[in-house]
């Protein structure tokens, strides 16, 4: 007795942890709701405990279109769409992605008037400021997924400069939507060689933070 006391136990909590919603609508992009007798696509979201599974099918055949999955409202994993042949057309790669507002200890920080030692140089991208704006200029991509759903907003990112001068993404402090989070974490890691920071005359491990803008194009 205790057994099956303790099996309907186990099956009560699958089905709290667990939880499936699916909708139907008209349209690819799902912006016409219907009656699912009507309906030609459905998006089937599936939570468990703090994941959401996000899949997005042709009902005629039950093609698998686009797949996205987030943990506490964050994006992670690889989101992945496909035509209806079930060919992969493209993939983002979430799981790089780091969100923390966590002071950084432990590390110079480049702002001139938040230098705490009097003889510290702060590390520099080629070419200063300008040239900084100039890469920024060139490189940023407005993700299309972004520029659909409307959204602009300032990412700002954290970002290490080694005493080599090479350049890692640490954090995003504050993000607007997962792509734009992605494609601005993207841009620091593509980044050339910074002058690395000094201290007493000796190369040191140093950090930044980035605004990027994006704006309504």
């Amino acid at each position: 007795m205790k057994k099956i006391l303790f099996t309907l136990g186990l099956i009560s909590l699958s089905f709290t942890l667990i939880a499936q919603q699916t909708k139907y609508f008209k349209d690819e992009y799902l912006l016409q709701e219907i009656d699912e007798k009507k309906a030609k696509f459905k998006l089937v979201e599936t939570m468990n405990q703090d994941t959401l599974l996000v899949q997005t099918f042709e009902i005629k055949g039950a093609k698998l279109l686009r797949e996205a999955k987030t943990f506490q409202g964050k994006a992670v994993g690889t989101w992945k769409t496909f035509d209806y042949n079930g060919n992969l057309l493209s993939e983002k790669k979430f799981g790089s992605l780091v969100y923390s507002k966590t002071p950084i200890e432990g590390l110079l920080e480049n702002n001139p008037n938040g230098l705490v030692c009097g003889n510290c140089k702060i590390a520099q991208f080629p070419g200063g400021e300008s040239g900084l704006n100039a890469y920024l200029a060139s490189q940023i991509k407005y993700p299309k997924e972004s520029r659909q759903a409307g959204s602009v907003g300032t990412v700002f990112i954290r970002f290490v400069i080694h005493p080599d001068g090479k350049v890692s993404p640490h954090s995003i402090y504050r993000g607007v939507d997962p792509f734009i989070d992605l494609e601005t974490w993207n841009l620091i890691e593509k980044m050339p060689n910074w002058e690395p920071a000094q201290e007493d005359g000796k190369s040191v491990a140093s950090f930044s933070v980035l605004p990027v803008r994006y704006a309504g194009m």
